[in-house]
């Protein structure tokens, strides 16, 4: 098999295979919404919501890593963000594992809820 690497347009190397990858899960979501029965329909997606709770820990895992050995080479936080598709300050906090906004206020609110 020929290798699909080939550099995006900031230069970086990208594996295209990647896209039909991508193209192949929009297709299986297609497939869930056209199941009729909601019975079957519903355990479906309870099943893909599963697989992609799991694929999302490993895929924020292996892009936190990316980013550390990104940064660990000099490349800057707007170069990473530029040649990831993210905005620069995205970078800096998913290096650090930050909460992001939304996981701030969650944060915040489980901690001013009084106790019953």
């Amino acid at each position: 098999m020929q290798a699909a690497l080939m550099e995006d347009r900031w230069g970086i190397p990208y594996d295209w295979r990647v896209d039909e990858r991508v193209e192949d899960m929009q297709k299986a979501i297609d497939a869930i919404t056209e199941i009729e029965d909601p019975q079957v329909r519903a355990r479906v997606v309870t099943e893909a919501l599963d697989l992609i709770h799991t694929a999302n820990s490993t895929l924020a895992r292996l892009r936190r890593e990316d980013i550390q050995a990104l940064r660990a080479v000099g490349m800057s936080y707007r170069k990473i963000g530029e040649a990831i598709g993210i905005h620069f300050t995205r970078v800096k906090q998913i290096e650090t594992g930050a909460p992001t906004g939304s996981a701030r206020k969650r944060a915040a609110e489980v901690q001013q809820k009084p106790e019953s």
